[in-house]
């Protein structure tokens, strides 16, 4: 009685046969369509000919006299790059000068090319690595000189990668042919080549000179100092040694993280060196350090409490620590070797060279040693307890609970001193006569005077 029983048995199957086969290919289909794509395609940048027409370059970056423009596909990147030079012109990848591969031409008869590799300063010591270079060509014009070709994205040299930035390097030189560059024609620079974008960097020996001068400052000067303060000036300034102190601290800080932010941001592997894995420990210590004196700082009572007394000891030695271990640090960043690939393929170490900021700095020592010396000596409690300089024994007397004056973190103002000494008077005149009192008190206001 239903729909079915006036089609035929034919006609049941095809239909079946048709839903099936719309069901396995639409089903599919529609999962196809709707799921996208987990990245995009090469095709989607600016800067991507897949034909790399030749004399066609879709992105260009420009720094002072040097421009370097280019193109790439799926396989090669074709580049131009010029200076204002009738000489040689120089572009490679790296973060400094020694160690990388660059592409060097010239102009004579015909276009030279070819990729080089730095492996000093010496003109000797840059080699011819290969000339797998296609479509060179030269061109010198109104006193500039551009050379073009296009090579591979990745060669046994070098691997670029089109969708992360590149730190690369340039230079060039009057002469047709192989000779050494003035500082000033040369530049660094970090290449988005997806987005055709550049940015100027420094050069690694400046960046190296900043890094140093930081945290010389912090470890050498800043943090040394603010010891000296918060140990020998509460006699001199008993109501401000603590924000010097504080402040000495908080600037010394700053100036480490700066120089750890240099190194972390321009330097090759920087944590893999003794020097830059103790910089990195002493300046998570520095932190800790400031936290420690600021906010886990227990309250001073009479007598001390055992968490006071253990706080002054390990918050004492923690800074003495952090001034040994950084001025050992100081002479392990000047006295560090970089490993280059040697021409055997096998590694060589060079070693910077320091010499005079070496000896600088162990002088440097050997004043804070002398300046801590005489502090001791002029400012701290002498051996038969008189006080310290410029302090008078009724000074320490009154400021029992404060222990030494010195040492103390409340030195006592002079008007508590005052009711103190007052004190004292009255209970010592009951001993006395009236004309013995009036000596004693005068003497005690010579001795207040003093303080």
């Amino acid at each position: 009685g239903g729909w079915s029983e006036k089609l035929s048995e034919a006609q049941l199957r095809a239909m079946r046969g048709s839903a099936t086969t719309l069901l396995l290919l639409g089903v599919p289909g529609l999962l196809l369509a709707t799921v996208s794509p987990t990245a995009a395609p090469v095709s989607t940048s600016k800067c991507y000919d897949a034909r790399l027409t030749d004399g066609t370059y879709l992105c260009e970056y420009k720094q002072g006299s040097f421009m370097v423009k280019w193109s790439y596909s799926d396989t090669e990147m074709a580049f131009a790059i010029s200076a204002d030079t009738s000489g040689w012109v120089g572009f490679g990848f790296g973060r400094r000068m020694v160690g990388s591969y660059a592409v060097i031409g010239w102009c004579t008869t015909t276009a030279n090319a070819g990729e080089y590799k730095l492996n000093d300063e010496d003109v000797n010591q840059v080699n011819l690595v290969g000339t797998s270079l296609r479509r060179v060509s030269c061109e010198e014009s109104g006193g500039r000189t551009t050379i073009r070709y296009v090579r591979a994205l990745s060669t046994s040299s070098v691997t670029i990668d089109v969708n992360s930035p590149s730190r690369v390097i340039f230079a060039w030189h009057g002469t047709d042919g192989l000779a050494g560059h003035r500082e000033k024609d040369s530049g660094l620079a970090e290449v988005n080549w997806k987005e055709g974008t550049g940015t100027a960097k420094q050069k690694e020996n400046e960046q190296e000179e900043v890094h140093g001068v930081c945290m010389w400052i912090a470890f050498a000067l800043l943090i040394p100092s603010a010891i000296f303060v918060s140990r020998y000036a509460k006699v001199y300034t008993p109501t401000r040694w603590l924000m010097i102190h504080i402040g000495l601290q908080v600037l010394g800080v700053i100036f480490a993280i700066a120089g750890l932010a240099i190194a972390l941001d321009n330097f090759e592997e920087p944590l893999e060196s003794a020097h830059g894995k103790l910089g990195l420990t002493l300046v998570v210590f520095f932190v800790v350090q400031i936290l420690m004196g600021g906010l886990a700082r227990p309250g001073k009572t009479d007598p001390k409490t055992r968490c006071r007394t253990l706080w002054e000891y390990t918050h004492r030695g923690f800074g003495l620590l952090i001034v040994i271990l950084g001025l050992v640090n100081v002479f392990l960043g000047l006295t560090v070797e970089e490993t280059e690939e040697g021409e055997d393929g096998g590694e060589e170490e060079e070693e910077l060279e320091h010499g005079p900021q070496i000896v600088m700095h162990t002088i440097w020592i050997v004043v804070l040693l002398v300046v801590m010396a005489l502090l001791e000596w002029k400012c701290r409690p002498s051996a038969s307890g008189s006080g310290i300089a410029g302090v008078s024994d009724i000074g320490d007397n009154v400021g029992q609970e404060n222990q030494t004056a010195g040492k103390s973190d409340d030195f006592p103002q002079p008007v508590e001193m005052a009711a103190q000494v007052d004190d004292k008077l009255e209970n010592v005149g009951s001993g006395f006569e009236p004309q013995e009192i009036g000596s004693v008190a005068a003497h005690g206001e010579q001795e207040l005077g003093a303080v």
